[in-house]
């Protein structure tokens, strides 16, 4: 007889279920889950149990792609359930908790819908459904923070606070909450990755105006396959596209954001060339609309979101580090 245990998030065990019903758990709440046991005593990080994984991942494609549109459905109807909560409902916490429990709350929770943790090839519907989530989320936690005192120091006043993890720069606000109509500008953590240099995330100043380009910008041209052939000429100007946005950006989930006006529609097809000039190579990549925002004031970059499926581990590393060098030229 199957005896699986699940740990999610905050240590809370579910088990013993049968192999199937493990599994099921697994495919229908991905990031809801971190460690798995067959004998409730020894433990694997979830990531790391090649069975597992395997098990997991042994589905028809037709099999996946229904159920990952259903549980993108999930996410939302989620999401419209977080709306209509206060932040501390929101967060598990009292309405008098300090700023350190309600970022505890936040961490606790958004950690689930962070897109990093879903599969490199999810369906885009998830992962909008994930994104749009994981964003609300973190507009809440500033507007919390930015409403209550600091906490006090629990270090020595002479030792410098640890950094907030990448803390960057905004992104749009493709919706608001109905006790919140105002848009919140402050940048939001990103819980579940290492931070990243500061350095490597060149982005406009929120002083100045942001860009904003034509969409013709990018010389799309349709194919036969429905699909839509574009480039880009990678300069100090525009290196920021990679790393600029706060959620669709190359480090988290092979994202990429064109701050193009007009947007195109979610689920359109690209087949995108990359040309760094200086250095004489052009990376290419295809990938899908996962993200459109048409607000925008002047912290936020109106536009949409790419995400790249076929990008090398090579071509990512080298994208990165051209970006790095170009955004210190700017």
């Amino acid at each position: 007889m199957d005896n699986w245990f699940l740990m999610d998030t905050k240590g809370a065990i579910v088990g013993p279920l049968g192999k199937d019903v493990a599994v099921s758990l697994l495919r229908e709440r991905p990031g809801l889950f971190v460690k798995v046991s067959r004998d409730g005593v020894s433990w694997s990080g979830l990531r790391h149990d090649l069975r597992t994984q395997a098990l997991v991942g042994a589905e028809a494609p037709e099999a996946k792609q229904r159920r990952e549109e259903q549980e993108a459905q999930k996410v939302l109807f989620e999401l419209d359930r977080f709306k209509e909560l206060t932040p501390n409902q929101l967060f598990g916490v009292p309405a008098s908790a300090s700023r350190r429990d309600f970022r505890q709350g936040f961490l606790n929770l958004a950690k689930r819908f962070h897109p990093a943790r879903l599969a490199k090839d999810v369906h885009p519907a998830l992962l909008r459904a994930h994104l749009l989530t994981y964003q609300y989320l973190s507009e809440v936690i500033q507007q919390v923070e930015a409403s209550l005192p600091p906490d006090a120091p629990t270090v020595a006043p002479t030792i410098a606070p640890s950094p907030v993890p990448f803390a960057s720069p905004s992104s749009p606000v493709p919706f608001a909450s109905p006790s919140s109509p105002v848009p919140f500008s402050s940048p939001s953590p990103r819980p579940s990755q290492p931070p990243f240099p500061p350095s490597s995330r060149p982005t406009p100043s929120p002083g100045k105006a942001q860009p904003m380009w034509p969409l013709d910008a990018l010389k799309l041209k349709p194919q036969p396959n429905q699909s839509l052939l574009g480039s880009l000429a990678v300069t100090p100007e525009t290196s920021f596209v990679f790393t600029g946005h706060r959620l669709m950006n190359l480090q988290s989930c092979n994202g990429v954001f064109f701050p193009c006006m007009p947007t195109l529609a979610l689920g359109t097809r690209l087949e995108l060339a990359f040309e760094f000039a200086d250095v004489n190579k052009v990376v290419s990549a295809r990938g899908s609309v996962v993200l459109e925002s048409t607000f925008s004031d002047e912290r936020h970059l109106r536009g949409f979101g790419v995400q790249l499926e076929n990008l090398k581990t090579e071509d990512k590393g080298f994208i990165l580090r051209e970006s790095q060098r170009l955004g210190g030229r700017r």
